[in-house]
């Protein structure tokens, strides 16, 4: 399995590498033990685009760790690559309201169909969720949760 993520160590500060946070070997491999068939059916480009989406996420959103090994830039790819299967459904950046269904209920003649997408919301948070737990495992905190005096001290 190809190990992509390479963070980078400079004077003792951890910063995130520019590109992918996990490749496409990585992911499939991830997703075929956890029987992912949607992530399996992809493109290459596809999930390419996918993980490059959640890397950008989680760029955007997390400090880099404050101590870097292979367990922690492989947690890190992990949740990465649970971020892209998530990116497939709904985006990881706007929140609930941009993860809504465009149309509540649709009427076509005598057939009517209400959205969701309250369940489709609630699966998108606990998969973030997930996301945000496997980062904390790793040693990454999300920007501005004001952790890093405590982590500079282990």
């Amino acid at each position: 399995m190809g190990h992509a993520l390479m963070l980078i160590v400079e004077n003792g500060v951890v910063s995130w590498p520019s590109g992918p946070l996990a490749t496409v070997d990585q992911a499939d491999a991830y997703a075929q033990a956890r029987g992912w068939s949607d992530w399996a059916a992809l493109t290459p480009e596809r999930k390419s685009g996918a993980i490059l989406d959640a890397s950008t996420y989680v760029r955007a959103s997390y400090r880099p760790p404050a101590k870097v090994s292979a367990a922690v830039e492989e947690q890190i790819s992990e949740a990465v690559i649970e971020a892209a299967r998530l990116s497939l459904t709904s985006p990881l950046i706007g929140g609930d309201k941009a993860a809504q269904a465009a149309r509540k209920s649709v009427k076509a003649g005598s057939v009517a169909v209400e959205y969701e997408t309250s369940s489709a919301e609630s699966r998108s948070a606990a998969r973030l969720a997930l996301v945000a737990g496997l980062l904390r495992y790793a040693g990454v905190y999300a920007i501005g949760s004001g952790v890093n005096v405590r982590l500079a001290k282990s």
